[in-house]
């Protein structure tokens, strides 16, 4: 594998690719380390040179991005690598995090694999809170993140999120005179209207503040984005990046089950924010809620907090007292993972008795019936003539099949309510059989 070495030269070996860094780069891990990895660009030219020395001279977001408290808020450049070859600059190193998934992976139930077993809807609050304070640092410091999308942030599964390709944030150097590096990059299904409008402008506090409501807001409903239309929508409200330039979710317009259902999986304080960052404000960008209104929220949201009883992934805030996702009125096409319900109870199987004396009994009359009916018939249409014919051969087939209703009837549990009709009928149509045969052998 190709080697490279650092400002402070130290020698990395590129070992195993662990991710494609956007922007016509890799991401490798190295031999002589398990906790940095070093991002390497196909096209490397003097602009991205000097931005990675001037990130790497910002002290004060190098120092939030790798805030010890809770771990690496981002994978900000820790220091460039060069080729062995020239000396020529060609990417950085970052930390390497280990054991960790996508947002937009965590944010699905089937996600909860691996080393995120135990990972639930209640930790994936806990990212966003996280995702929400680093987010707040950084605006507060004047960098911009600009691309900030669930596919640009890692989770562990302890629920720490990590921002990841920051080589294209948005920062002023802190060098004489300062130099504005702008955040240029972006992800259109999570860009804000006025950047999918006017995409050759850069990013600004008020594009991630609509960035992140839409991140938050999409993770908490499972991936559900708010602006993209319902097959029955689509006709009349257009495509995901239609309504994003117009600032139109369709979720927010609708009234089917399946929409109410996606704004009920939110905390109350976090649709609140949802509401106005992605509807109300959605085009006046100095209403949209700030970071600190996010985390205010999502911490709200947490305290109050409780697992559902059913099903571990879920979770739900106060004021709810039920599960959204799992009832009643279960969440249309949003459930994190189908509930897992209890087999249907079978209908028990009657047990075998022992024979009994009434059993004996009524086998021995049924086939005295059965032989008395088929006399009839028989006897009737070869003995009797005319009207006596013609009686005796209804009456005798009528009879058997009033004596096959009966005996099956007689085994059901519970027995027909009609069954004992069946048994008068049956009855008196045997005193009229024997009458009859009576008549015709007589006669």
């Amino acid at each position: 594998m190709a080697r490279y070495v650092t400002s402070g030269g130290k020698w990395l070996t590129a070992k195993d690719l662990v991710g494609d860094g956007g922007q016509r780069a890799a991401v490798f891990s190295v031999d002589e380390s398990d906790d940095i990895a070093i991002k390497v660009f196909l096209d490397v030219n003097l602009r991205l040179h000097h931005r990675l020395k001037e990130m790497m001279a910002h002290e004060a977001a190098l120092a939030w991005a790798m805030d010890q408290s809770v771990g690496w808020r981002a994978a900000w450049p820790i220091d460039v690598v060069r080729t062995t070859s020239d000396g020529k600059i060609v990417g950085y190193v970052m930390p390497l995090m280990n054991d960790c998934k996508s947002l937009f992976d965590v944010a699905e139930p089937d996600g909860a694999t691996g080393t995120h077993a135990n990972f639930n809807w209640q930790t994936l609050l806990n990212a966003c809170f996280h995702l929400a304070e680093t987010v707040r640092g950084f605006n507060d410091m004047g960098v911009i993140i600009g691309d900030l999308s669930p596919h640009n942030i890692l989770v562990s599964a302890s629920g720490i999120a990590t921002i990841i390709d920051c080589d294209s944030v948005g920062f002023t150097s802190a060098g004489s005179p300062a130099k504005q590096w702008p955040a240029m990059h972006m992800t259109d299904d999570f860009s804000a209207p006025e950047r999918l409008l006017h995409p050759s402008q850069p990013a600004t506090v008020a594009s991630d503040r609509f960035s992140l409501a839409l991140v938050i807001s999409q993770a908490l409903m499972c991936n559900v984005s708010p602006f993209r239309a319902t097959a029955e929508q689509v006709s009349t409200r257009g495509s995901l990046i239609e309504n994003l330039k117009a600032g139109s979710p369709p979720l927010f317009g609708g009234s089917n089950t399946a929409e109410r259902g996606c704004l009920a999986c939110l905390p109350a304080p976090v649709e609140v924010l949802t509401r106005q960052a992605l509807s109300e404000s959605a085009t006046n960008e100095a209403d949209r809620p700030g970071p600190e209104e996010w985390v205010a929220a999502l911490c709200e949201a947490d305290i109050s907090a409780q697992a559902c009883p059913r099903d571990p992934w879920h979770a739900y805030c106060a004021p709810d007292t039920v599960c959204p996702f799992c009832g009643p009125g279960p969440v249309s096409g949003v459930a994190p993972r189908p509930v897992e319900q209890a087999p249907a109870p079978q209908p028990s199987m009657p047990e075998d008795r022992p024979a009994t004396t009434w059993d004996a009994a009524r086998a021995a009359v049924v086939l005295a019936a059965v032989a008395a009916d088929i006399a009839l018939v028989a006897v009737g249409a070869i003995v009797a003539s005319g009207v006596w014919r013609v009686l005796a051969v209804v009456t005798g087939v009528t009879l058997l099949v009033l004596l096959a209703c009966f005996v099956w009837a007689d085994d059901q549990d519970p027995a027909p309510s009609w069954s004992g009709s069946v048994l008068v009928a049956w009855t008196l149509g045997q005193v009229l059989t024997f009458g009859t045969l009576a008549h015709i052998l007589l006669a």
